[in-house]
């Protein structure tokens, strides 16, 4: 980028003064296992890619998210990543209960959209490996969190987006929860922060298990 600084002097000349400003990377310059970076996590990764069509469906449409700069549109795309992956790899037509010990409430089976999602992402979360209220907050719990994530899926996929304001959003039974995700300000959304975390948590997890086998 470069940045031009103009000066009027007193006899109405112009003094100019340019600055090339050479952007350059100033991240992690560090590589391997110290930066995060795991090659035999990459490997099984590549070969759960390669194996499996569906997973590689997936992980487009996560990478489509996060490109995205519409929240709305985030919220849809990544609401297909889970609802694609729980149709596979949920049985339809189970009783799905919340980490909490108690039954989903209403309409509860795996037949159903939020539910089935909901028995996908809480196989990830237990003693031991993912904690839950961190990873989903500001939500109180993966329940709230599944509701309102789903809640903004059903407004982009229906009305383009989550507008406050539309009396027939808010004739909506999904309007409440839908509003409750709505951030207070800023350019960060922290309920789709924590859709995106959650996301890449199951992504990984189905990535490791279908490359390991993809591997052996």
């Amino acid at each position: 980028m470069t940045t031009v600084i103009e000066q009027r002097q007193p006899d109405d000349s112009i003094k100019h003064r340019i600055y090339v400003e050479d952007a350059s990377y100033g991240g992690n310059l560090l590589g391997g296992f110290i930066s995060g970076e795991d090659q035999g996590q990459l490997l099984a990764q590549g070969a759960a890619m390669r194996s499996d069509p569906l997973l590689r469906l997936c992980v487009d449409l996560y990478a489509e998210a996060l490109a995205d700069p519409s929240h709305d549109a985030r919220y849809l795309r990544l609401w297909s990543v889970v609802e694609t992956l729980s149709g596979a790899r949920v049985p339809a037509g189970q009783t799905v209960m919340r980490l909490d010990g108690t039954t989903w409430p209403g309409s509860h089976s795996t037949t159903d959209a939020a539910p089935r999602a909901y028995a996908l992402i809480a196989s990830v979360f237990g003693p031991g490996s993912v904690d839950e209220s961190s990873s989903v907050a500001p939500a109180s719990d993966l329940y709230e969190a599944v509701c309102g994530w789903y809640a903004r899926r059903n407004a982009t996929g229906h009305y383009g987006r989550f507008d406050p304001t539309d009396a027939r959003q808010q004739a909506q039974r999904w309007f409440a929860r839908a509003q409750q995700t709505v951030s207070s300000g800023g350019p960060r959304d922290p309920w789709l922060m924590a859709f995106e975390r959650v996301a890449a948590l199951v992504l990984n997890r189905e990535l490791m298990s279908a490359g390991r086998s993809a591997i052996q």
